[in-house]
C-alpha cells in the first residue's frame, strides 16, 4: 500500500481505496444459539478481494500541533472556570484534557497559555469524553487573537522541528 507524506503538515495521506491481498480469508462472525451450539449455517464465503476497508474522513479543518500548556474554559452560568491541560492546537480549535467536561454545543469563553503566548477568545464544545477532555472549536476571532493563535502555532511548529 503506498502511503504519500503531506510535507506542509508532516501527515500521512492514505490511499482513498485500500484492497486486501487475494489470500486474505474474512470471514463473517456468526451467532450461537440460546444453549450455545452454533446454528445450522454454514460460515459465509470469503469476502471478494475487490472489497475495500472503510477510511476515516478526517472532519478537521487544519492539522493540530501539540503542545502543553493550560486552559481556563468558563460559561455564562459556571461559577468556577474549568481548568485543563491543552495537548493540541490548530487554526480552528484545540482539545483540552480535564476531568469535568460540559455538554456539547456549549459556548464558552477559551483562555490558553503555552510557551509565554495566551489566547483568548470564545469556542464551543465540538467533542466530549468523560473524565477524559473535550474538543473545542474557536468563535469568531479578531485579529489580534488571529495574530496570537498563529504566534503559538509558529514558536510549536519551530520547537517541534528543532526537537526531531
Amino acid at each position: 500500500m503506498a502511503m504519500d507524506v503531506d510535507t506542509t503538515s508532516g501527515l500521512l495521506r492514505l490511499p482513498d481505496r485500500i484492497e486486501p491481498p487475494a489470500e486474505a480469508k474474512i470471514a463473517a462472525p456468526y451467532s450461537l444459539d440460546r444453549q450455545g451450539a452454533s446454528n445450522s449455517q454454514p460460515l459465509p464465503a470469503a469476502v471478494p478481494a475487490t472489497a475495500t476497508i472503510p477510511v476515516i474522513e478526517e472532519r478537521r479543518r487544519s492539522p493540530r500541533i501539540e503542545c502543553r500548556g493550560t486552559a481556563e474554559i468558563s460559561t455564562a452560568t459556571n461559577t468556577a472556570p474549568v481548568i485543563g491541560e491543552i495537548t493540541n492546537i490548530s487554526l480552528h480549535g484545540c482539545y483540552v484534557k480535564t476531568t469535568t467536561v460540559l455538554a456539547l454545543d456549549t459556548d464558552v469563553s477559551l483562555a490558553v497559555e503555552s510557551l509565554g503566548i495566551s489566547i483568548r477568545t470564545q469556542a464551543k464544545v465540538r467533542a466530549t469524553y468523560p473524565s477524559t477532555g473535550m474538543g473545542l472549536c474557536f468563535g469568531e476571532m479578531d485579529a489580534e487573537q488571529q495574530a496570537q493563535v498563529g504566534l503559538m502555532l509558529k514558536a510549536l511548529w519551530a520547537r517541534r522541528t528543532s526537537l526531531s
